[in-house]
């Protein structure tokens, strides 16, 4: 069920396909290094996917270079390197191990066997990084295999079986964006589900394999298939585009507002309302700007202010050195004048 999130190639400009192989090749370097070289024979694309949909959002900080390897000797290929790289190259190796255990189970493929008493040694550790996913996986995988001893009849109950899983990988950690990915990573997951089933149905329909569409009796219907899954997309796109909104709105309009304010305050003579984001981007650079004004321009306040009470200290000490003087002259000239 894995492999169906992929790029259309020929739609993406020459720097974004650079990008997306360069966060291919890096997910493929974590695999090594984080479990074994051959674990990258099950490398998938949807975990570019979860790559840079989880880079989009947190935009974070990242290492990159260009490497040769037994696959591209010739040529060096870029590569780009974040928490979030490593994070896809986990989850690969762990939705790997569960694919090809399931292959063995199901097929009796001794290719699939060999694979997953490779990467089983690296489960525990999986484990202790990212516990909630998992236990998401290992819990979602056996209520899936369950539901197909029982030839459940409903494509709904595996479908958000799958959905559930989905969403527990696009919940990187639970933050704002949380909600969010989660509907969005549910969706997706019943998608690929009912889409898998559907390509499989001749397949799973001669090998007497268990499919959710052969299992509510139902004859193959490419055109009612197609229609239901048209629909399902039409939610994905939705959510999406909620994703997107929630995004701007976080990243672009929020910011602007909190800068709009301080700016009110600045005119209104309030030089101590700070602005406390911390992003890494030109937003953050320009919230850095912001703060230097508002220091230099409190600074100049106070120095303004000192240099004002220092004035009229002085006058006030000039007042008072010139009362005596004045006042013995006043008193003389009186005593003239009186004929003293």
């Amino acid at each position: 069920m894995f492999g169906y999130v992929t790029a259309s190639w020929k739609e993406l400009t020459a720097e974004e396909q650079k990008r997306y192989g360069a966060v291919y090749c890096g997910i493929c370097r974590e695999i090594r290094q984080r479990s074994t070289g051959i674990g990258r024979v099950c490398l998938s694309y949807d975990m570019a996917f979860l790559a840079l949909l989880l880079m989009s959002l947190y935009e974070p900080e990242e290492e990159s270079g260009k490497k040769a390897c037994r696959l591209h000797s010739v040529k060096p290929r870029p590569w780009v390197d974040n928490e979030y790289i490593r994070y896809a190259a986990d989850m690969n190796v762990a939705l790997g191990y569960y694919n090809c255990l399931d292959d063995w189970q199901d097929d009796g493929k001794r290719s699939a066997k060999f694979m997953a008493d490779k990467l089983e040694p690296f489960l525990p550790e999986l484990e202790a990084r990212w516990p909630r996913q998992l236990g998401a996986i290992r819990n979602c995988i056996s209520r899936l295999s369950q539901l197909e001893k029982e030839n459940c009849p409903n494509p709904d109950e595996p479908a958000s079986c799958f959905g559930e899983l989905m969403a527990q990988l696009l919940v990187y950690r639970e933050d704002m964006w949380a909600k969010d990915l989660g509907q969005m990573g549910f969706s997706l997951g019943r998608f690929i589900y009912l889409l898998d089933a559907a390509a499989d149905y001749d397949k799973d329909k001669s090998k007497g394999k268990y499919n959710p569409y052969l299992a509510m009796g139902m004859e193959k219907n490419e055109k009612r298939w197609e229609e239901y899954l048209v629909l399902a997309m039409a939610v994905i796109l939705i959510l999406t585009s909620a994703l997107i909104t929630a995004w701007v709105n976080q990243d672009i309009y929020k910011p602007i507002k909190e800068l709009s304010v301080a700016m009110r305050k600045i005119a209104e003579g309030d030089f101590d309302y700070r602005l406390t984001g911390k992003q890494e981007d030109e937003v953050g650079r320009l919230y850095d700007n912001y703060e230097q004004m508002r220091l230099q321009l409190k600074e100049n306040a106070e120095e303004k202010l000192q240099n004002e009470k220092k004035s009229k200290e002085l006058v006030s000490n000039i007042s008072h050195d010139l009362k005596t003087p004045i006042t013995s002259i006043k008193g003389y000239v009186e005593g003239i004048m009186d004929g003293v």
